[in-house]
């Protein structure tokens, strides 16, 4: 750590500012997209004018040594996971559903949060909500980066989701502004509580258009089409140090500056088509690439009383280390089954030494391509890649002349020995197994199925993804080609348990390719091989196999690999194995008696949020537990009546009763507690014996309504199971079930 000021009395007083400063302060990331750290005045360069993040470094820490990842979804998907790439990347444009991010940690910290700016981390419309943040303006979350007609929708009248609703604007607004007003807004609506803001910007990302402190600005634009043009390049570096400035100004107007870490980064290097003035010398924009001008970012922290203010850090620092930073500041827990691999740097912020990394890793793969995915590990001088390559990259930044390991100099021969035993120790390691991406939606939890996006898994090879419900196979319509030799990989999250797993196969898109052969492994397992789907399956679709499986870890495997010609998947259906249902007998130890009113307890019950009660046994939260021995059937009315409550659409009462064969008029005396039409229905052994609809709200709380079904069919028998369910609407209270015989 190199201080550039420091005051005589300086050091003590920034000793003394802990024990004065608020336990939970606030946070504020702000990360702009595609910016190298040679753009920034405070770092040399000196093509662009950037006042606000220089005077944000001259009130705090400049960080000489941080790298992001070469693109922008890696680099996000591993600062707001504490993960390297290696361990829970597996598609560009997404972070998995099943991974943790500190959106999530902060508001289980008790943090307000809030995100705006760029997503393009996965496209479901509560995707933000998901990773923890309770309210989100964002662009490219659902919609993509353009119009169907190539035009940009993020600068000039954009297109942005709020809490994802999509927004068009189209009365000259600029996206930049927009987002950047979500921001202070939030801030000011909390200001009075601990919040967490994180703003990944939209700027100073192609396509390069003018800003609306350009000349050229025009307010009726709907959008660039293509990359634009790189003289404007300068005006949103201008515009972007503008809308940081915007924040931090709005964090001294609440007076939160000694209380708010502001923390200013950018997602990866600049673009390639950018050559910038930096140090005396031109230096090109590296962006998608693993070399320092990919990969080395600027980052600047501010935060009154505890950094010191025009300071330096030259620590190691890669994106992974962010999270447990802001997490330690925050005092926000980090749950130890995470596993995260970051390296907090508070220490570092206060001016101590802390615990600085010898070298980082970098695992990088635009696509999540195991096989052919660039590593490396580096330290501040020497970078050694999986290949064997070793370059020194101070002197030969470009990396063009790698180093012969037979001729290193002692020095570098102690680098070398200690990147290389690293990235050994990574190689041995379970870091590079492919990460088994969740494919969406909640565990499967009962034998209905479940609902996932196979653009969610990850694929062997070329493979087109399409939305497919495995629920069934009914009016499906969507399909995924799997290639010639390539594979499917699902990984379904599901509660342990054994399962029925049935694959759906169709022909439509190839009829005359031939023989179409594969193989099928569940669970690691394979249970089957050289299906020929081409003579088995027809242009609709057509069972071809069905597996069963247990599972043991949460998450259930099935690959699909094709051996020869295309397989095209129709659908998959996964269900929980149900066992044979149990001997069912009668609660209170006797079948009732029909015709007659039902008289006894009842037997169960499908939901979890009955209430059973009974007002001459009302105990202190007016409310009995089925042990209790509730009697719902007699037909008291008013305060002192009894009742199971409150029931919602898909929920049952059952009995055990013994029937004599006749025809009835079913009585339901019934409440509901709500306006909304309902509907009850009435089986006996899983055959339907009445239904009735239009049931609503009697007027007045506790009033009963009796509604009938008349002339009802009932087989005898003794022991059959009687079910009273809603099958439509809620609040429905069932006091007294009576058969009526009606003597025709």
């Amino acid at each position: 750590m190199i201080l550039k000021y420091l005051s005589p009395l300086l050091p003590l007083l920034y000793l003394l500012q802990p024990l004065l400063a608020a336990e939970r302060p606030n946070v504020v990331l702000i990360m702009a997209d595609d910016l190298g750290y040679e753009c920034i005045e405070t770092y040399g360069g000196t093509s662009y004018q950037t006042p606000h993040i220089n005077q944000l470094a001259s009130h705090g820490m400049r960080f000489e040594h941080v790298h992001a990842q070469p693109v922008c979804t890696p680099s996000r998907v591993k600062i707001m996971t504490g993960k390297s790439n290696a361990t829970n990347y597996y598609k560009f444009g997404n972070l998995d559903r099943s991974q943790v991010s500190f959106g999530t940690l902060f508001k289980n910290a008790g943090y307000k949060t809030a995100i705006a700016g760029k997503w393009q981390l996965g496209s479901d419309s509560d995707s933000a909500q998901h990773f923890g943040f309770e309210q989100s303006c964002l662009w490219q979350q659902s919609l993509g980066a353009t119009y169907n007609d190539g035009h940009d929708t993020r600068y000039s009248n954009p297109t942005l989701e709020y809490n994802g609703v999509v927004n068009k604007f189209n009365d000259g607004e600029y996206g930049p502004d927009v987002v950047s007003d979500f921001i202070c807004d939030f801030i000011e609506e909390n200001k009075d509580v601990p919040f967490f803001a994180y703003y990944p910007m939209l700027l100073p990302h192609t396509p390069w258009t003018p800003t609306p402190d350009s000349e050229e600005w025009d307010p009726t634009y709907q959008g660039e089409l293509g990359k634009g043009e790189k003289v404007y390049f300068a005006d949103m570096i201008a515009y972007m140090d503008k809308m940081v400035g915007k924040v931090v100004a709005k964090v001294e107007e609440l007076g939160l500056a000694e209380n708010t870490i502001i923390i200013f980064t950018g997602d990866n290097g600049t673009s390639e088509g950018i050559t910038s003035q930096f140090r005396g010398a031109s230096y090109q924009g590296g962006k998608a690439k693993t070399k320092d001008n990919g990969t080395h970012v600027p980052f600047i922290s501010r935060w009154d009383g505890m950094v010191m203010p025009d300071s330096e850090c030259f620590d190691l620092i890669d994106f992974s280390d962010v999270l447990p930073t802001i997490c330690e500041v925050a005092n926000a827990s980090i749950p130890t089954d995470l596993e995260i691999e970051g390296v907090s740097f508070l220490p570092q912020l206060k001016g101590e030494i802390g615990n600085p990394k010898d070298f980082i890793y970098c695992w990088y793969s635009k696509f999540a391509n195991y096989a052919n995915a660039k590593q490396h590990t580096r330290n501040k001088r020497h970078k050694l890649y999986i290949t064997g390559n070793f370059y020194d990259i101070i002197n030969d930044p470009k990396e063009k002349s790698p180093l012969a390991i037979e001729s290193l100099a002692a020095d570098e021969l102690a680098s070398y020995e200690l990147l290389k035993n690293a990235l050994d120790e990574i190689k041995a390691s379970s870091k590079l197994e492919k990460f088994k991406a969740n494919c969406g939606g909640s565990a499967i939890t009962s034998d209905t199925g479940m609902e996932f996006s196979p653009d969610r898994f990850y694929a062997g090879g070329d493979a087109r993804s399409n939305k497919i419900i495995i629920e069934g196979t009914t009016g499906m319509e969507l399909y995924s080609t799997c290639r010639r030799k390539t594979a499917f990989d699902y990984h379904v999250p599901v509660v342990n348990g054994d399962y029925d797993v049935n694959l759906y196969f169709a022909e439509t898109k190839y009829n005359n390719v031939g023989e179409r052969v594969f193989n099928i492994d569940v669970e690691g397992v394979q249970v089957g091989s050289n299906f020929d789907i081409y003579a088995k399956a027809g242009k609709d679709t057509e069972l071809i196999e069905t597996f069963s499986t247990s599972v043991t870890d949460g998450q259930l495997d099935i690959s699909l690999a094709s051996v020869i010609g295309p397989v095209e998947l129709y659908g998959l259906d996964i269900h929980k194995s149900v066992p044979p249902a149990p001997e069912q007998t009668p609660f209170g130890g006797n079948a009732m008696t029909i015709p007659g009113l039902i008289e006894g307890e009842h037997y169960d019950e499908g939901g979890q949020d009955f209430a059973f009660n009974d007002d001459n046994k009302r105990s202190g939260d007016g409310a009995f537990r089925p042990e209790d021995m509730v009697d719902v059937t007699k037909k008291n009315k008013g305060s002192n009546g009894y009742n199971v409550g409150y029931l919602k659409k898909g929920e049952w009462l059952e009995y055990t009763v013994n029937v004599t064969a006749g025809i009835y008029d079913i009585d339901f005396l019934y409440f509901c507690a709500v306006s909304t039409p309902g509907a009850l229905q009435v089986s006996l052994d899983g055959e339907v014996l009445a239904v009735i609809d239009g049931l609503t709200h009697q007027g007045n709380w506790g009033k009963q309504g009796i509604v009938t079904f008349p002339n009802v069919t009932v087989e005898g028998g003794n022991n059959k199971i009687l079910r009273l369910e809603v099958v439509n609407g809620a609040g429905f209270n069932i006091d007294a079930v009576e058969f009526k015989e009606t003597g025709l």
